[in-house]
């Protein structure tokens, strides 16, 4: 008897300094089990709003590089109206020129 009552002392200090308190409720599976739930349903949140992030992300980052190709040929259509533009005025210029020797 005394060392079941020796025991019992034991277990209550210790729980006394790991929990503050010396009167731990008996396990209860529902509570448990709801707050398993909830964590599941945090976790689950949380993975999809990641998600919709990550595929935000995505569509940003395929807009952009849309964009960039769209730049790259609109800069290539300008390089080669330049050459065009160029070689028309001298074209011009050399007929220009021609024009100025026979006179």
């Amino acid at each position: 008897d005394d060392q079941m009552e020796d025991t019992a002392r034991k277990i209550k200090a210790f729980q006394k300094k790991w929990y503050g308190h010396d009167d731990i409720k008996p396990f209860d599976r529902n509570k448990h089990r709801q707050h398993l739930r909830q964590e599941l349903r945090k976790r689950q949140t949380k993975n999809r709003i990641e998600e919709t992030q990550q595929m935000d992300q995505q569509s940003t980052s395929t807009k952009i590089d849309a964009i960039r190709r769209e730049l790259d040929i609109a800069k290539e259509m300008e390089l080669s109206m330049n050459c065009m533009i160029n070689k028309v005025l001298e074209r011009d210029n050399d007929q220009w020129w021609k024009m100025e020797e026979l006179n």
